[in-house]
């Protein structure tokens, strides 16, 4: 099933020409500060699409991630590739877990979008983040990347509150350093809000996503979420199969 900002682009937000992201904080900048004349050029983010754009247009120095040309090469290896993907991609940078993301990414997050770009994941993800953020904490300090299937998430997309299920994995991106500075999130979004067939099931469906989004505030580990992810929904949402049309030529005893 696909996004409904994917089908109903009237409910997706224009890109702005320029972003204005948080302003330079040396306590949270994942990138020692450096005077820009002794920065040595890297070469520009190559293609991204629309959020490829904004990379190259942003003036970073200004921003709490510092210049450009200060990202280590994982970050922008990384990034990179999350921008050419074609699916939903992001990434999540450092222990404050600065989020980057795709065009696909974009829109899932609906009206959050463009404002999320660039940002602690925590601050912006409020809703979710009590998931997202332990998650994304233990794949950083363990390296252990892990998948889950058909979780549940209540999200504020679009004005208003929809139930959002979620198949992903969580991938470690190891740094200069050594060790590992970032996470890629590989995602696919199944989106049951406003196409359900039986509108019976919708407050049974709500229920169920809230009582996934507390346990996972309540244990908060990559494996508990799994196995409050793994448990399928009880209605399985199908497209309605089309009644073929009769042969006339058919002779019906």
């Amino acid at each position: 099933m696909e996004d409904t900002c994917l089908t109903s682009p009237k409910h997706c937000q224009p890109y702005p020409q320029s972003l204005t992201l948080p302003a330079l904080s040396p306590w949270t900048s994942p990138m020692s500060a450096a005077p820009s004349n002794s920065l040595a050029p890297v070469p520009p983010m190559i293609g991204g699409g629309e959020m490829g754009d904004l990379v190259r247009d942003t003036d970073w120095s200004s921003t709490a991630l510092s210049d450009y040309r200060s990202w280590p090469a994982s970050l922008r290896t990384a990034l990179s590739l999350v921008l050419n993907t074609k699916g939903i991609a992001a990434l999540y940078w450092g222990p404050q877990q600065w989020l980057l993301y795709n065009d696909a990414y974009g829109l899932a997050l609906g009206d959050r979008h463009p404002a999320a770009f660039g940002r602690p994941m925590p601050e912006v993800l409020t809703d979710i983040a009590s998931v997202l953020s332990p998650q994304v904490a233990q794949v950083l300090a363990t390296g252990d990347g892990f998948s889950i299937e058909n979780l549940s998430m209540m999200m504020r997309r679009h004005r208003k509150e929809e139930e959002t299920v979620w198949t992903y994995s969580f991938s470690p991106v190891q740094g200069e350093s050594g060790g590992y500075e970032g996470v890629l999130p590989l995602d696919i979004l199944v989106d049951p809000a406003g196409r359900a067939a039986d509108q019976r099931c919708g407050p049974r469906l709500h229920r169920r996503a809230g009582e996934r989004q507390r346990l996972g505030r309540r244990r908060g580990s990559p494996a508990s979420i799994a196995e409050a992810g793994s448990h399928r929904p009880t209605h399985r949402w199908r497209r309605p199969r089309l009644q073929q049309p009769a042969d006339r030529n058919q002779v019906v005893d």
